[in-house]
């Protein structure tokens, strides 16, 4: 959330309209929460307030063990888009950038995630909110 905020900062943007989706709607949330002034509305889609109850992060530690990030990448793929979703090139491009990612960092990320829990201040959130909530998702499974 802090990185968010100075991204913002360096952009010259006071105030601005923050958009997150999966991990990145949990920092929005954190952010909403920690720096509301800072927003002019928040919008969410496949976030989550409990990070605990998104079930397929549970298990990316045992695959980057056993298949190290190419394994971890390649599985997450099949499972983030709707066969047929991507245009083949960009299914390429985004397949390299989590092969090439950081392995600490995707398990940073993970445990971030699993460790998060905004439910009980959700009340406290008072920008405008767009939750957005897929029918199905090939990504998000919840408990």
């Amino acid at each position: 959330m802090d990185d968010l905020l100075k991204v913002a900062d360096a952009a010259g943007a006071g105030r601005f309209h923050l958009v997150g989706e999966s991990i990145g709607g949990t920092v929005a949330l954190a952010c909403a929460l920690a720096a509301p002034r800072r927003l002019l509305s928040l919008t969410l889609s496949n976030a989550a307030a409990r990070g605990g109850l998104v079930a397929n992060v549970k298990g990316w530690r045992d695959v980057l063990a056993q298949q190290g990030q190419t394994g971890w990448a390649r599985q997450l793929m099949e499972s983030r888009f709707h066969p047929g979703a991507l245009d083949p090139g960009l299914h390429a491009w985004y397949l390299r950038v989590h092969e090439t990612c950081s392995m600490d960092a995707t398990l940073g990320l993970a445990d971030l995630l699993l460790g998060a829990d905004l439910t009980p201040r959700l009340g406290e959130i008072t920008v405008p909110a767009l939750l957005l909530s897929p029918q199905s998702s090939p990504f998000i499974r919840w408990k």
